[in-house]
């Protein structure tokens, strides 16, 4: 298994929501007709907001937020604490740590071959931005059980349909110390990809 990655990224953004950075993950695996064939058996929608670019540009995080979609705005009020300027990560969430960006995943298909792996892919998408950033998940959108969304650093956000995992913290499930090779122990059925088009 391998992450392949799409992206758009604007050099010089002149709208807010261009702060913003759009991501689709594929999930590539070889077939489990051993002829090294790969396919498409995952794909995750992951958007990326770099707070950190945004403030230096003198962009309020609220109208990047806002500008985007509602989801965005729902991302926002679910976990930033409540002011006009961006002023953190809310107090109830009980970690000190600076949060220079918001990953936000929205959307995943994922083949059923791929169950017994779902940590280990969004440990590794997590992984895949800076540390000092934290996820934002909506819940319900993986076949994970609280125990295991738990194990990977995800909380339920009161009053909110999100979950929420600070990156730079470490949790009891990481890729790092999964005994499992995704290159040697993960085949899918060739028509895996049908599943995920």
């Amino acid at each position: 298994m391998k992450l392949r990655t799409k992206s758009i990224y604007h050099p010089k953004p002149f709208e807010p929501n261009q702060y913003i950075r759009p991501h689709v993950v594929d999930v590539v695996c070889l077939t489990d007709e051993g002829d090294s064939e790969e396919v498409i058996a995952g794909r995750v929608a992951v958007d990326y907001l770099d707070i950190s670019r945004a403030e230096t540009a003198g962009q309020s995080i609220v109208h990047v937020c806002d500008a985007d979609s509602q989801n965005w705005e729902m991302v926002y009020s679910a976990t930033i604490e409540p002011a006009i300027d961006f002023a953190g990560i809310r107090k109830d969430f009980e970690f000190d740590d600076p949060v220079q960006g918001l990953i936000f995943i929205h959307q995943v298909v994922l083949h059923p071959s791929l169950r017994d792996w779902q940590q280990m892919i969004l440990d590794s998408i997590c992984d895949m931005f800076p540390n000092e950033t934290a996820t934002v998940m909506i819940r319900g959108i993986t076949e994970l059980p609280d125990r295991e969304l738990a194990e990977l650093g995800f909380r339920i956000v009161a009053g909110h349909d999100v979950l929420f995992r600070p990156n730079m913290l470490k949790y009891d499930y990481t890729t790092a110390d999964d005994p499992r090779d995704p290159f040697t122990d993960l085949t899918v059925p060739p028509d895996a990809e049908a599943y995920v088009l």
